[in-house]
């Protein structure tokens, strides 16, 4: 581990965005009990997670070896499509939740219109497409390591918010029951 982490020492970037995020959704959980000041705490925190995952990932992209190696039309093409599909797919979801992307507070609603009607995480979907276009694009070991180390450990967090919905909002334990997390259902008529 020790190896890893010094050898692509923005992991500890990514780690540490995940823990701030995860320190925010657990200070939304207490907030109501608490008090108010937790919520403003809370969404200080989940901005700083925001910069230190951004920080960690364009730290990634800048440790290319070589920027003069020429992709392959199939690569060129896969990175393309994945990034203007998860850009489409990231776009749409920030529209809709509009300044609940990035704040929570007390008396918000759970979303459930498109695309949360089809999916439960949109806007990690397209994110991971995007990482993955630019990890096509970019070619890059120390990004395949960052989209992966992300991807296996955003989990956690993710987990750990779907439990605060569930605690915030009543309704949010049927919408996880029939909505899917990743892959929205094949011929879906919503």
């Amino acid at each position: 581990m020790a190896t890893l982490i010094s050898t692509y020492p923005y992991l500890l970037a990514l780690i540490a965005s995940l823990i701030a995020e995860s320190c925010a959704i657990l200070l939304r959980l207490v907030a109501p009990s608490i008090g108010r000041g937790f919520w403003w705490l809370a969404n200080g925190v989940s901005l700083l997670s925001v910069s230190s995952f951004l920080w960690s990932f364009f730290w990634a992209a800048s440790m290319r070896e070589d920027f003069r190696e020429i992709l392959s039309i199939p690569e060129t093409m896969l990175g393309v499509a994945a990034i203007t599909g998860g850009g489409i797919l990231l776009v749409w979801s920030l529209t809709v939740l509009r300044w609940r992307s990035l704040f929570a507070w007390p008396g918000a609603s759970l979303c459930t219109r498109k695309p949360y009607s089809y999916l439960r995480r949109p806007m990690f979907v397209g994110l991971a497409f995007f990482f993955l276009g630019m990890s096509f694009l970019f070619s890059s070991d120390a990004l395949w390591i960052w989209l992966v180390t992300w991807l296996l450990l955003s989990q956690i967090v993710l987990e750990l918010e779907e439990l605060e919905l569930r605690m915030r909002f009543p309704d949010a334990t049927q919408y996880f029951a029939q909505t899917r997390r990743y892959l929205p259902p094949i011929g879906s008529s919503r």
